[in-house]
Order: structure tokens, then sequence, then C-alpha cells
């Protein structure tokens, strides 16, 4: 009996068994068909691609793509979801299968900054593309007027202009652009776009104040860093600091290869991308100066591009120092390389000096290789600028180039070349010399000049104005010559004659780099 009873209990189990076991094998057929259909059985409407549903939560998103600012239609745009992608058709509209939770959805189209959003079970979304095209307008932040030809840049040297009323517009922009705004008497202005349509930018007048740091300083660390104490801690804000110098070195490591070639690279000087840096985290306004054609290095690797004498041999100034010949393309060229190079160095300026032919020594004796004529100068100095001028457009940095102080007061080029009618429309300041010291017995009607620093300044600031639409800012006096000794009343009183006279500013010239700070207010 009981040996019967559990074979009864045998074949219940047995029977059981065979019941699952048949069941699983339905489960599994079953999985088997569902997983191996084919992706076109779940199709999405309007899109490129088929989206395949393989496990729930199912959905289907019925997306609506528009222009943020007309709130019209946007076809073509890319809806990408888990890998795959689908467009919108004429009417911006798509429906997307979606198979798991909570999945990232990025929408793009051509001309419109991206979108994104989570997918958290809706049934329909509208998505609003920002045009990457950014519009502005730029004014004075003291008065409000609208700043017409300012340059608008971004980060990949591209820039718009603004209109007679201010306003610009700038194609395919991204949210993240770094833009930077240039209008001459004014600082740089920094921007970030972020996700605007639009912005007013404001923009603070600059009136320079600045002194000057010459080449030899730059082996002293410690000089360097006193003079910009200096500078921070009184109502100063500029420095023009050598970077080309007199001597033709550079106070950079250049890569250009002809500057590696003569030499021209100075070592033991400060680091300049630090000085830079330094100047811009005092909020020093700091300007690159580059001596142009006085150029002792190249001279003398390149004889032949340089001032000759007749027999050949280099012409030298009253210092001993070679030129470039301005006539020859492969000295305008290797400046221009050296000033492109320079703009990249975060420069807020870029002054040009010794832009012009020979003015001292024995300079009849020179052999340019050309006709040297009046008209053939000026013609080589204003083509040169503008040159530079066109070259470093695409650079936020502004451009200054400096002139003799008689310039103003002489139609024609003085012999070196130097017109101003020829030379300011391509920069965006003009920097007279107007040292009293260096006029000339008689100049404007005085017998000794130098003792006359206010008019001589005032008068000759006037006259340039004059001449030119372009800013002036003059450099100004900052020592004693021919036994006429300046002190603090010649000093001061020639930057009162630059303001009254409607300057954008001033600089003092000191070629030692030493400098009277008393007479700078100290920084409120």
């Amino acid at each position: 009996m009981l040996h019967g009873g559990n074979r009864s209990g045998e074949q219940r189990a047995s029977s059981l068994n065979r019941q699952i076991r048949g069941w699983i094998v339905l489960i599994t057929l079953g999985t088997v068909f569902l997983f191996a259909m084919p992706a076109h059985a779940f199709p999405i409407e309007g899109g490129d691609a088929a989206f395949p549903i393989r496990r729930a939560p199912d959905g289907v998103l019925r997306v609506l793509v528009v222009d943020a600012l007309t709130a019209s239609p946007v076809g073509d745009a890319a809806v990408r979801v888990q890998g795959r992608i689908a467009s919108t058709d004429a009417q911006g509209r798509v429906s997307l299968a979606v198979r798991s939770p909570a999945p990232t959805i990025h929408v793009s189209a051509t001309g419109y900054l991206p979108a994104s959003f989570v997918y958290l079970g809706e049934r329909a979304k509208r998505v609003s593309l920002r045009p990457r095209e950014f519009s502005g307008k730029v004014a004075d932040a003291s008065t409000g007027t609208p700043l017409a030809n300012a340059l608008v840049y971004d980060r990949r040297g591209r820039f718009v202009q603004t209109d007679s009323q201010g306003f610009f517009r700038f194609p395919d922009l991204d949210a993240s652009a770094h833009l930077r705004v240039k209008v001459p008497g004014y600082r740089l202005g920094y921007f970030v776009r972020g996700v605007a349509l639009s912005a007013d930018f404001r923009l603070r007048p600059f009136h320079a104040k600045g002194v000057y740091i010459p080449f030899g300083l730059l082996a002293s660390a410690r000089r360097v860093r006193e003079i910009m104490d200096a500078v921070q801690h009184t109502e100063l804000n500029m420095i023009v600091v050598d970077i080309k110098g007199d001597r033709g070195r550079l106070a950079y490591a250049s890569k250009v290869p002809l500057a590696q070639q003569i030499g021209a690279p100075q070592a033991g000087l400060v680091d300049i991308d630090e000085f830079v840096r330094d100047a811009h985290r005092r909020d020093i306004y700091v300007v690159a100066r580059l001596v142009i054609f006085k150029d002792e290095p190249l001279a003398v690797a390149h004889p032949e591009w340089a001032t000759l004498r007749a027999d050949g041999t280099l012409w030298r100034d009253q210092e001993n120092l070679a030129w470039g010949n301005p006539f020859r393309a492969e000295v305008q060229n290797y400046n221009i390389a050296i000033a492109k190079e320079v703009a990249g160095l975060g420069f807020d300026e870029i002054q040009f000096d010794y832009v012009r032919f020979p003015s001292d020594g024995d300079i009849h004796n020179i052999v340019f290789g050309q006709e040297n004529t009046a008209e053939t100068r000026s013609a080589t100095i204003g083509d040169f600028v503008s040159r530079l001028s066109t070259a470093l457009r695409r650079y936020p940095v502004f451009t200054s180039v400096d002139v003799f102080g008689l310039v103003p007061w002489v139609n024609g080029e003085m012999g070196i070349g130097q017109d101003i009618e020829n030379i300011a429309p391509y920069v965006d300041y003009l920097c007279p010399m107007v040292y009293p010291s260096t006029f000339a017995p008689g100049s404007m009607g005085f017998e000794n000049p130098s003792l006359h620093p206010y008019d001589v300044v005032f008068r000759s600031v006037v006259k340039a104005r004059s001449r030119t639409k372009t800013v002036v800012r003059p450099w100004l006096q900052h020592y004693s010559l021919n036994g006429v000794t300046y002190g603090r009343d010649e000093l001061l009183i020639q930057r009162k004659a630059a303001e009254r006279a409607g300057s954008a500013g001033w600089t003092y010239w000191n070629a030692g780099g030493k400098y009277d700070f008393s007479l700078f207010a100290p920084q409120p």
C-alpha cells in the first residue's frame, strides 16, 4: 500500500513537471519571436531612422521645433535620442518612440544653438531653438551715445562692425562665445554671449595716463615690479613697454623663423606672458612698443635688405646702429610677422615707432637701391602702415604710431616719409612726440621752445587733431635737455595742455624709465 501510494505521487509529480516544461518552452518561443521581430515593425513618424521598442516602459513623443525669435517651425532639425537620429518635417514636427525611462533628447539645426531636454513620459514637447546669430548695440557707458564703426570680435578672429546707430549682427555665434569690442578712446570690452539673443554693450571711455618701460629695464624684475606698483597705486593706468627695442632685440621668445635666424630674441628678461597677465590683474592697460625700421640684427644678417653706403657697407646712424631699408618688402614683411605674433600675446595695444626713413647722421650718403623722393618715401610709409593695419585687423588689439612732434606742423613728409594724411587713417591712435626741448629755435615763434612747455604741447595737439579724425594721444617730456631743467611745474603743465587740447590722454617718456611718481595723484 505504501508502495502503491508512492507510485501515485510520482505519477502526479511527473505530470506536473511535464506541464512546467511545456510552459517554459512556450514562454521561450514567445520571447524568441518577440526579439526576432525586425526593427521596422515599430516605425517612427517623420524620422530618417526607425527606433525599435524592445522593452517597457514604452512611449511615443511628438516634438515640435520652432525658432525662439519668430516661433516659426524649424524644418530638418536633427533630434537625437539613444544613438538614433530623426529629422523634423517642414512643419518642424517629428514623432519619436522612446524605449527607456528618462533619456536625454538632443535637438540641433543649422544656424541655431543646440538644445536638449530629459524625456519624462510626456506625450508632446515644444523645443525653441535660439538662433546662432547674435545682435547687439555698442554705446558709451557714460552718455549712452551709440558708437559707430566699433569692431566686435569672437575668439576665432572673426569680427563685425557696428553701423551708424551702434548696432551689429554676428552670425553663427556659439553660446560660449567670448566677445571683445574695440573702439578707439575706450577700454576694450569683454563679454560672454550666453543664451541671450541680443545685448547692449556699454564701454567705458579711456583717458590714458601712461609711462614707458625701456628694453633695458626688462632685465630687472625688481625695477619692472616697482614701476607696476607705482602705476597701480596712482592715477596712472597705462604702461608702454619695449617688445622690439631700439636695437632690434625682441623681449620674448619669437617663433618667427627669420627672428630666430638673426638671433633677435633676447634672453634673461622678465617673462612677457606673465608681465601681461600681471598688468591685467592690476587693471593696467599695457602697450607693446615695436621699433620698426631701425634694426641692427636684421641689417647685419641681411645687408642686402639694409640701408647701405655707396661702397656697399652698412650705413649707420649717430648711435652707430644700422637700419633696414624701408623700401624692401622683406623688411616690411618681417615686421608685419612680428606684429602679428605680438598681437597674440594679449597686449591691449601695439605701438609702432621708427616707422620712417633715417633722419640723423650722414643721410645723404645712403643708397636705397631705388628712386628716393618725397613721393616715394611718403607712399612707402603710408602703404606699409596700411599693410600693418590689414594684417592686424582680425586681432582685437588697438594700434598706434609715433611721429615726430613737428610732423603736425609740416605739409609734407619732412624727408622721412611721415605724412599725417598717409599714416593716421590706418591706426587707432596717433602719438606725436611733442617734447618741447626737441623743437628747433623759432618753432611756433618761440626763440627757445623748451621754455614754453604748455604752449608747445597745447598747440601741437590742437594742430594734429585738426588734420585727422584719428584719436590723438601725445608723448610728453619727462627729462631735461639743452640746459633747461624740467621740474615739477614743467612736467605737470604738459599734461594739462594735452588734456585741454582734447587729447585722449598722454604718455611720459624717459629713456631710463625714471619718473617722479609723486606727480600723480594716489589711486582713490
